[in-house]
């Protein structure tokens, strides 16, 4: 019922090959014109970067927004927004193949986050105002949540059951919230947000992340129970000099910037005060708009109890976590053109 598209990449582009475990991070930027960059943050602002090109689909150009990775199955996910498409790429260290892992029922795919423990892909998108769970194997689509009016980005924290969004824009809409992973529960985190962009998860200390962007250019925190509201750092008030997109890697924090009608990537320590900044030089060059990032390494994706157990719940297709302290663990559900049977675990075509 549902196929992923495989395409070789052309022999010029180069090799993928995610850190080992106890590496890292591998810092993987998107550009909006369909470029794919890797460096090591440890070689310093001068650090070496390698460059990827995707093949165009049906149409050439721009379009790359969202970038997500899959650590076990070395896999990185990325959005376009032109395309209407979610692809996949290798990190192997093999020869590079692109997949088409969703086509269809997309406008503006901005936002993706990968549940590693149980294998789902969240997508969320800006225009439909909507997030939906993908199986990154099949394609298979359910429509998860619906009137998320703007929602701008996502993140996924499977061991806990939530995942985190950040949507809106003005001060009367922008909000920062989460649902558990199966949809049932919705708690909005804080309201005291204007011009939100992206949303970063740090796992480890349990806080969010978010771009303030132009004209405040701030970078803003939280715990994820709401409390220490913070900025962590802020920019020049200056249109040419807007943060874009952040992630979180130990102890650093890294984001993306216009930088004079370009862009460049920065990073510096994630607490708040006046720490310096490294500018990673060799990033973008000229007009390149660096769109999205993610910090590749195994400790943000380790093992944790799988709700769904071994055998998907016994789930014909959707088996979705529902919080650690739930019952039941998780619930059944279908991709959105098939039906639940009666034994709850089994989905069949409506027709």
């Amino acid at each position: 019922m549902w196929r992923l598209l495989l395409l070789i990449l052309p022999c010029f582009v180069h090799s993928l090959e995610f850190p080992e475990p106890g590496e890292g991070p591998l810092i993987a930027v998107l550009e909006f014109e369909k470029r794919l960059k890797t460096f090591d943050p440890s070689e310093g602002s001068n650090a070496r970067v390698s460059s990827i090109r995707f093949l165009p689909g049906t149409r050439r150009g721009g379009g790359a927004s969202a970038i997500e990775f899959n650590y076990k199955q070395k896999l990185i996910y990325w959005t376009d927004i032109f395309e209407r498409k979610v692809f996949s790429i290798n990190g192997d260290g093999e020869r590079l193949t692109q997949r088409t892992v969703l086509q269809g029922g997309l406008k503006s795919p901005e936002g993706l986050a990968y549940d590693w423990i149980h294998d789902n892909l969240y997508v969320s998108d800006w225009l439909l105002h909507k997030i939906f769970v993908v199986n990154p194997q099949t394609g298979a689509k359910k429509t998860l949540l619906t009137n998320v009016s703007e929602v701008r980005d996502i993140e996924v924290d499977p061991e806990n059951g939530w995942l985190y969004y950040i949507a809106g824009w003005e001060s009367d809409t922008g909000r920062l919230g989460k649902f558990s992973l199966d949809g049932q529960i919705h708690e909005v985190i804080s309201r005291r947000l204007k011009y939100p962009s992206s949303l970063a998860l740090d796992y480890d200390a349990q806080k969010l992340y978010w771009v303030q962007t132009l004209p405040a250019n701030k970078i803003k925190r939280i715990d994820v129970n709401g409390e220490n509201f913070t900025t962590i750092y802020r920019g020049s008030q200056s249109y040419l000099f807007s943060p874009n997109d952040l992630t979180i890697s130990g102890d650093y924090v890294y984001w993306t910037q216009d930088y004079n009608w370009s862009s460049t990537l920065y990073r510096r320590i994630k607490e708040k005060g006046d720490y310096s900044r490294t500018r990673y030089t060799k990033v973008a060059r000229g007009d390149d708009a660096l769109t999205s990032l993610v910090a590749i390494e195994a400790r943000k994706q380790r093992d944790g109890p799988n709700r769904c157990g071994d055998n998907n719940g016994g789930c014909s297709h959707f088996c979705l976590p529902s919080l650690p302290s739930s019952l039941p663990q998780y619930t059944c559900v279908c991709p959105d053109d098939m039906i639940l049977m009666a034994d709850n675990t089994t989905c069949t075509d409506t027709e």
